[in-house]
């Protein structure tokens, strides 16, 4: 890659798909003065599909440690072209450095005082791999007019295409889809709390004892559950029908009715209906006569 005063990349030594970069910020923006130092990572399909580009250094712009959302990293691979390299995402990454944040991914909106603070800031920073991230980059000095890039044409369909992207977010945000655990939360919802119902049924309890009587709690809705143990149930042995008497030939025998008893009774038909009264009767008149 070509040198430049602007910024500078390259690969690891143990890995070819990840790359360090350091940036300068554009003149003229809260970024003047300040180095940036991050990481691209190449997929192993590179480069017919976008890097992800995450940022080291602190910059008010965008988070560090973390992977960023534009139009030319991995959370876009349908604007991305193989045509692309190294030195487009690095040009296009100071050009995106005073961009509105928008609400992507990994993108920061901090006050322009603070901004200006962490570009002067940034100019101590060390990497861990790299060392001291001023140390890479050539003197300042302006090597071609401002403006002169010859990614102009890229860089600006990328930022009108990361405006699109921001504005279609926002648009879907304003009418979210369901997600698929929504629906069992609104459900959840619609369940009474048992607790809140504990708690007025204990309230009333401490005003019953207050006044002296004896608290009464009813559980309506939810019955308390039952800890005795049922048991089981012995089948009913069907009632055996009672047999009727029989005479000797099988025919049911008569049932007497039983009449109540009264003296007209015993006057008219006592001499008829017991036998043994009879003969008694007949034995004392015999006895009387002789």
């Amino acid at each position: 890659m070509d040198p430049s005063d602007r910024y500078h990349a390259a690969p690891m030594e143990n890995d070819m798909f990840e790359w360090h970069f350091t940036i300068r910020g554009a003149d003229g923006t809260d970024f003047e003065g300040g180095v940036y130092h991050g990481r691209i990572l190449l997929p192993p399909e590179y480069p017919f599909k976008p890097p992800h580009i995450i940022f080291l250094t602190p910059s008010g712009r965008f988070e560090t440690n973390t992977k960023i959302c534009l139009s030319f990293s991995a959370f876009h691979p349908e604007l991305w072209q193989p045509a692309w390299g190294i030195r487009l995402i690095l040009e296009a990454l100071i050009a995106f450095l005073p961009t509105p944040a928008d609400g992507a991914i990994g993108s920061l909106d901090w006050t322009s005082e603070e901004r200006k603070r962490l570009a002067k800031k940034s100019t101590s920073f060390s990497c861990a791999r790299c060392g001291n991230i001023l140390a890479l980059l050539p003197a300042f000095e302006k090597c071609r007019p401002s403006g002169s890039s010859r990614f102009e044409k890229e860089i600006e369909q990328l930022r009108l295409a990361q405006i699109a992207n921001e504005a279609n977010n926002k648009e879907e945000g304003e009418a979210p889809k369901k997600a698929p655990g929504e629906k069992e939360e609104a459900e959840e919802d619609n369940v009474p709390d048992l607790q809140e119902e504990e708690g007025e049924c204990k309230t009333r309890s401490e005003e019953a004892l207050a006044d002296g009587e004896t608290p009464t709690i009813k559980h309506e809705d939810h019955p308390p559950p039952t800890t005795e143990r049922t048991q089981p149930s012995e089948p009913e042995t069907p009632e055996q029908p009672v047999a009727a008497p029989t005479g000797p030939a099988g025919a049911r025998a008569p049932v007497e009715e039983v009449l109540p008893l009264n003296d007209d009774m015993i006057f008219n038909y006592g001499w008829i209906s017991d036998p043994m009264g009879n003969i008694m009767i007949i034995l004392l008149a015999a006895i009387c006569f002789l």
